[in-house]
């Protein structure tokens, strides 16, 4: 309650200093926007308070920052633990949760709570000779969200053998009741990646819905990386998209080059014969999932062949590191032998083709 009470006051002291239009921009503006959109904004706000442009953004982004912090601290209030209750002479006291002298109820809760949002980072973290183990604990705020691994050496191999093996631990700190702010929503694996933490950002699109969060993208080895930004998830005609970017705008953009009617246009002649097109679609995805490549084997599939049909930078480099590691390019025959083929795979495949061999859109 104290941090919350804090924040109402300054938000009130700011909304005082900045006047009711600048005020009004800052409840609209995102914590992450950076201040050169915010001047643009600023000197597009006609009839505002009488301030310099510099301390109208530092105040905007102020608010901005401390409505984002108040929302977060509520969050974790309304998932805070309660009080654990025990047995005393037979009688049950304080609390919901009631445990036995051993502890053994609790410790099942913890596993309750943590049990998913393990399993999901350890289907994205790679086996090693040795054993492996991960550790879940939780923030306090959003900034507290982080990941670490590492490696050591295990027991040998075998008393004739010197070599000793290879063991992993990692160690995951993410958002407060993350089964209800993440799992719940369908966040929990997002495109192949683990979501650590999410938190709803108001979007003025029907059929949409925006998060600011920290995702977990996988690395070279025994390693991945925290990325931090927004995923935006948007149904279009009863089909759901959904991207990662640093930005609203980005993740908004790489969903429409998703759609069918983007990727004609991408291509002028394809706009041109779009129905041509959608039949040598179907041709060539029913080809590869067949297995039968004709002359289509060689193609290379780059990664900017991935990014042109809307796939995500995150997405594809964390498909990558999985599949393909320390690659920057494959051919087609060697993409569609990976057991775990994914439909937007097949689609930069289909882009390459289009791209190295123009001349199948007249076949």
């Amino acid at each position: 309650m104290k941090t919350t009470s804090i924040s109402t006051q300054q938000i009130a002291t700011l909304k005082t200093i900045l006047g009711k239009k600048l005020f009004a921009i800052a409840l609209k503006t995102p914590s992450s926007t950076s201040k050169k959109d915010v001047l643009a904004t600023v000197k597009a706000c006609k009839g505002r308070r009488a301030m310099s442009q510099t301390a109208a953004v530092d105040g905007i982004l102020r608010v901005a920052n401390l409505i984002f912090q108040a929302r977060y601290d509520r969050n974790v209030r309304r998932t805070a633990p309660r009080r654990q209750a025990q047995f005393v002479g037979g009688r049950i006291f304080a609390g919901r949760a009631v445990l036995d002298h051993t502890g053994r109820l609790a410790q099942r809760l913890r596993r309750h709570k943590i049990g998913p949002a393990r399993r999901i980072i350890a289907d994205l973290m790679p086996s090693l000779s040795g054993a492996v183990s991960g550790h879940i604990e939780f923030a306090a705020d959003f900034a507290g969200v982080t990941f670490a691994a590492s490696t050591s050496k295990g027991e040998q191999y075998s008393s004739r053998c010197t070599y000793s093996k290879t063991d992993g631990a990692w160690t995951a700190t993410i958002q407060a009741g993350w089964n209800l702010h993440v799992a719940k929503l369908g966040l929990a694996r997002v495109d192949g990646m683990p979501t650590l933490a999410a938190l709803a950002v108001e979007s003025d699109v029907d059929g949409e819905q925006i998060f600011r969060a920290k995702w977990l993208e996988k690395a070279r080895g025994f390693a991945a990386h925290v990325r931090t930004g927004y995923i935006v998830r948007r149904v279009i005609e009863s089909r759901t998209y959904t991207a990662h970017a640093s930005s609203i705008g980005t993740a908004r953009s790489l969903i429409t080059r998703q759609t069918p009617a983007s990727l004609h246009a991408a291509d002028e002649r394809a706009a041109a014969k779009a129905e041509q097109i959608e039949r040598l679609q179907a041709k060539i995805s029913a080809k590869l999932e067949s297995g039968q490549l004709n002359g289509y084997a060689p193609v290379l599939v780059t990664i900017g062949d991935s990014l042109a049909v809307g796939n995500c930078g995150s997405g594809t480099r964390n498909w990558i590191a999985k599949h393909l590691p320390g690659r920057t390019a494959a051919t087609v025959a060697e993409i569609v032998q990976i057991p775990e083929e994914h439909p937007r795979v097949l689609l930069a495949c289909l882009h390459a083709i289009l791209r190295a061999q123009p001349e199948t859109l007249a076949a």
